[in-house]
């Protein structure tokens, strides 16, 4: 009889036992400190810093521009593409200043006509349009290295006679009065990521 008494209170005790181990100090059910309150803010910490490295990766702009150069082939042409005679194989000579060539004919016609044709050329005008329209784009380009500065002044000039109708008494004064304003704004906006600098190289390229 006494040996069952014991065994129900040794029971007892152990399952006491069990269920305080699997308590916190704090009341939470787990005993792994993990899953408490830091677990939380340690997340969102690691949350907000993703967050923050996503948008600096995002202000990137690119590498900069560097214009490819241009190399002739070294390789040297093959016997099979060699001209046979009568032809024979071209030499430009691209070197030479082009200049007035017509001046070597010593015609004064020809010296005319070509004098007419430069200046009614509509290629060359066309040309020369480009070029001032990619340069002004370029300068353009380069304001957004400085302050933007805009003003809308107005002036506002209103006055009433002697003689005016009155739905009252009538009066025997009048008035005149000015307004004159001038409204401004400045803004600064600096070029932290390198867009404005990219922008102006990719302008001065297209000269």
């Amino acid at each position: 009889m006494s040996s069952g008494i014991d065994r129900g209170s040794n029971c007892g005790t152990d399952r006491g036992v069990d269920r305080s181990l699997d308590r916190n100090p704090d009341g939470s059910s787990d005993g792994n400190p993990q899953h408490g309150p830091e677990r939380y803010a340690g997340r969102a910490v690691l949350a907000l810093v993703l967050t923050l490295l996503g948008l600096a990766a995002g202000c990137a702009v690119g590498p900069r521009y560097q214009r490819p150069a241009a190399t002739a082939p070294s390789a040297a042409v093959p016997a099979a593409w060699k001209t046979e005679p009568p032809w024979q194989q071209a030499a430009p000579k691209d070197s030479i200043a082009k200049g007035a060539w017509w001046q070597v004919f010593h015609d004064p016609a020809l010296d005319a006509y070509e004098q007419q044709l430069l200046q009614a050329n509509q290629s060359l005008l066309a040309a020369r349009e480009r070029l001032e329209q990619s340069r002004s784009l370029a300068r353009v380009a380069t304001s957004g290295f400085f302050p933007q500065l805009s003003a809308d002044p107005g002036a506002l000039s209103q006055g009433a006679g002697v003689n005016r109708p009155l739905s009252g008494a009538p009066t025997a004064t009048s008035y005149a009065q000015h307004v004159f304003t001038i409204p401004f704004n400045i803004s600064y906006e600096a070029d932290l990521f390198g867009d404005v600098r990219h922008r102006v190289e990719a302008a001065n390229a297209s000269l």
